[in-house]
């Protein structure tokens, strides 16, 4: 029986090793994949550090643009407004301008009637 369990005791013993380097591998996998997942977190966080910087630099640059257009938006309502109000005083100036010319007009009329008057009689 000796010889029995010397060699249960042996296929233990084999056991016991593979069994030491079945943990000792998954010990340096996990250790490995513990680095690696490490490595992927700090990416990540660099990652999305980059983004976040990118996203700021976009909404500044956005604002900058909107502000700009409405700049240029009011810029151009102004002209347009100074346009509408020189056209009123150009409008005002021709009416004034052709009731003075309507005027005078009349009055040649008139003249020419009275002398034209004259001359027939």
């Amino acid at each position: 029986m000796a010889n029995g369990e010397d060699d249960r005791l042996a296929r233990i013993e084999a056991l016991l090793e593979q069994t030491v380097q079945l943990v000792s591998s998954n010990a340096r996998s996990i250790q490995a994949i513990g680095t690696t997942i490490e490595e992927n977190r700090a990416e990540l966080e660099e990652t999305e550090l980059q983004l976040k910087v990118d996203l700021n630099q976009i909404a500044r640059q956005t604002d900058e643009r909107f502000q700009s257009m409405l700049e240029t938006q009011a810029e151009t309502s102004r002209q347009l407004q100074a346009l509408i109000d020189a056209q009123k005083v150009n409008n005002h100036e021709h009416q004034a301008f052709r009731e003075h010319f309507q005027s005078l007009l009349s009055q040649i009329s008139s003249r020419l009637n009275d002398i034209w008057q004259r001359l027939k009689d």
